[in-house]
């Protein structure tokens, strides 16, 4: 007699999402996981942990994105897609994303060390350093991007890639 055996649909969710993610990291795609939590210890997991400062209203941030849904000149257009596989850019929580990243992130609110990067996101930024369009419905995109994240917005996962870029090309 065989017994049946119950998966947790949110455990099936996380194996499919992880056996997907995995097939499709040999393609050219870059990953980033986001922890839940930014470690007191950066070293303590083995594994570094890039934090970011995210703020709304920040005076003097690193880097003020503009992300939104139309823009007449943005400097990327996002399209938001629902499989990983079709997906150049793909930001998923540690459960799914930890062991196939490039890159992990954890976000703060506040910090009082000046050496991380203060990163504003809005969608009305009068002159921000980097403008984004993210939108499902686009023909014409620079990069496809799937996000799936409880601890990041959409906005601040796709404000993190170019800020990730621009901050590695200034170095």
């Amino acid at each position: 007699m065989k017994t049946k055996v119950h998966i947790n649909p949110f455990l099936r969710k996380n194996l499919f999402l992880s056996l997907l993610i995995f097939s499709v990291t040999a393609d050219a795609q870059f990953v980033v996981s986001a922890e839940s939590s930014c470690p007191s210890n950066l070293f303590s997991s083995g594994d570094t942990v890039y934090e970011y400062i995210f703020s709304r209203s920040a005076l003097s941030p690193d880097f003020d994105v503009k992300v939104s849904s139309f823009s007449f000149q943005p400097d990327f257009t996002m399209k938001i897609v629902d499989d990983p596989s079709d997906a150049d850019l793909i930001f998923v929580d540690e459960e799914i994303g930890k062991k196939f990243a490039d890159m992990l992130v954890c976000k703060r609110s506040y910090s009082l060390d000046s050496k991380l990067t203060e990163i504003k996101v809005s969608r009305s930024s009068l002159s921000p350093d980097i403008e984004i369009v993210l939108t499902r419905s686009t023909l014409s995109y620079d990069y496809k991007i799937f996000i799936q994240s409880e601890y990041f917005s959409d906005e601040e996962a796709a404000a993190l890639f170019p800020v990730i870029w621009e901050s590695n090309r200034s170095r």
